[in-house]
């Protein structure tokens, strides 16, 4: 670790989001123990008189605070007794605790201390048969004490309640695959960054990680649940925005796209019905696309794309036809109120389930509007040969964005801003920025195609870094190709490269006139070439 990273690591370590951990590395470090833990436990221990002895104690002594209940006395007897204990002795009584005990020994009985602490960017997992709960509401239980970790399965939900430390496995390791192929610690799982000790707990077998539960807050959590041996990543409008049979494949997906798929995985929002999401319409739907939007009087000789189809009833209530969540091949009619589902219905098929709903119920207007806007999106996706199987990638500030292939994404907008910028940008090719193709108003929205970037978790943690440095020589990053020097300090290449393709950004932003520039982790990406550049060009002075 060069000596700017060392610092920049322990700028992180002094933060206070490291403070219960920081506590924690101690605690397993120092194996910090004494007597006055334990002083029933160490009545009952078949070297008492001997360790009273060594300790210049007479057993009459401690017997009588004992008696008289005198904790003050019983603790100044117990600190000579935990001095004069050699590391043998020590080791010894732990053993003794760890067999008659097991629940009172100490946390480092159980487990060994492997390694510094783990940066708040390290990616966790955490399996539980509880874990949608846990992204809802955040890890609310927890052991508060440090000194009891080792057998927390012990202790009950109520001991639990308050929060403080769990457990997790750094999420690339092999034993979080093993753990998500054996399903021993519970069927789904969370996945997130946090700050941890990596520890060797000796009865399982395997590398764990603590962390501090209270400190990881649920909207930076992401929910993978099992469904029919697919892991499943839950997020979006649809409630699904991956899935494959392989745990590390979708571990890996998540770190990849953590930042470009930020808001719909931190909202994760779905109606849970038998563990399954009935906003999944579109995919499922495509076979029979055709009559079900004839049916709904929908322009039958187009594919209107992403439209789903609200039925208005009374009272606030509706109805969505969908696939059923529970009998593969029919369809399911689902109730709502304004609190969410209420009932639902199967059927044989699509045209017995439409039948069941009454046409008069559609609201015409609406019925119109999605006419036109569909017939109108339906042009510029035939005019730009853009596939109808487009993927959702994720939400903007303003808008949604969609893989549509051969490297290139449709960004659909409400901000006239971006836009502009967006027109005025087509077929520049500036260096920092990223390629854009098409600008062009439909209807009330904004539709961009530009270039794809992907967003690896390495771009924020380079970013983090870079802002300290710059920081330090009160250099805003605005000005980054103008008067910051890197000549004095120790950096890497993949660092200065990542400088570099940063003053190329700055330097895009001012060739278009753009002082206050929008230059964010967040806003950033790698082109097929490993070109850095910024996405989502904004002018903040506006």
């Amino acid at each position: 670790m060069n000596r700017i990273a060392r610092i920049l690591y322990l700028a992180k370590v002094l933060t206070a989001d490291f403070q219960d951990i920081s506590a924690l590395k101690r605690y397993l470090k120092n194996k910090s123990f004494h007597i006055y833990d334990f002083k029933y436990e160490f009545e009952q221990y078949h070297d008492f008189n001997s360790l009273l002895e060594q300790a210049n104690i007479d057993q009459e002594e401690w017997g009588k605070a004992a008696e008289n209940e005198d904790y003050d006395k019983i603790e100044e007897l117990s600190t000579q007794v935990t001095k004069s204990m050699s590391e043998d002795d020590i080791n010894e009584f732990v053993e003794y605790l760890m067999s008659e005990y097991s629940h009172e020994a100490p946390s480092w009985g159980f487990m060994d201390f492997k390694s510094y602490i783990l940066p708040s960017n390290t990616w966790l997992v955490h399996f539980s048969d509880n874990a949608y709960n846990i992204k809802q509401n955040g890890f609310t239980y927890g052991m508060d004490q440090m000194d009891k970790l080792g057998l927390t399965t012990y202790f009950s939900d109520n001991t639990k309640k308050y929060g403080g430390y769990n457990f997790a496995f750094d999420a690339d390791s092999r034993d979080a695959s093993a753990a998500a192929n054996q399903g021993k610690y519970g069927k789904d799982a969370v996945l997130f960054k946090a700050p941890g000790i990596k520890t060797y707990h000796h009865s399982d077998q395997e590398y764990q990680i603590i962390f501090y539960g209270k400190d990881v807050s649920p909207k930076n959590i992401i929910l993978l649940e099992k469904q029919d041996g697919d892991w499943v990543v839950i997020g979006g409008k649809r409630g699904e925005l991956f899935r494959s049979e392989s745990f590390n494949d979708t571990v890996s997906w998540v770190q990849k796209n953590y930042r470009q798929y930020n808001k719909p995985l931190s909202a994760s929002k779905k109606i849970k019905t038998a563990n399954t999401h009935i906003f999944d319409i579109i995919d499922e739907i495509k076979t029979k696309r055709n009559s079900f939007y004839k049916k709904f009087n929908l322009a039958p000789d187009e594919k209107p794309i992403n439209v789903a189809i609200k039925i208005p009833q009374s009272n606030n209530r509706f109805t969505i036809i969908h696939p059923s969540t529970r009998h593969h091949g029919k369809w399911q009619l689902t109730y709502f109120d304004q609190k969410g589902p209420i009932g639902d219905q199967t059927h044989n098929s699509l045209d017995s389930a439409i039948k069941e709903v009454s046409i008069n119920n559609l609201n015409k207007a609406e019925v119109n509007r999605i006419k036109k806007a569909s017939s109108e999106k339906e042009m510029f996706y035939k005019k730009h040969n853009i596939d109808e199987d487009i993927h959702w990638l994720g939400k903007g500030d303003f808008g949604d964005v969609y893989d549509i292939g051969n490297n290139k994404v449709l960004k659909i907008t409400r901000s006239k801003k971006e836009y502009d910028i967006a027109k005025q940008l087509i077929n520049k090719n500036l260096s920092g920025f990223v390629d854009y193709y098409v600008a062009e108003k439909v209807g009330n929205e904004y539709m961009i195609i530009m270039e794809l970037l992907e967003t690896p978790t390495s771009i924020e943690d380079k970013f983090s870094e870079l802002q300290l440095i710059l920081d330090e020589q009160q250099v805003p990053i605005s000005y980054i190709d103008q008067y910051f020097d890197t000549d004095e300090l120790e950096l890497d290449k993949d660092m200065l490269d990542f400088i570099s393709d940063i003053e190329d950004v700055a330097r895009s932003y001012r060739s278009i006139g753009i002082e206050a520039s929008d230059i964010r982790s967040e806003n950033l990406g790698y082109n097929k070439n490993g070109k850095l550049k910024a996405f989502d060009i904004f002018d903040r002075s506006n």
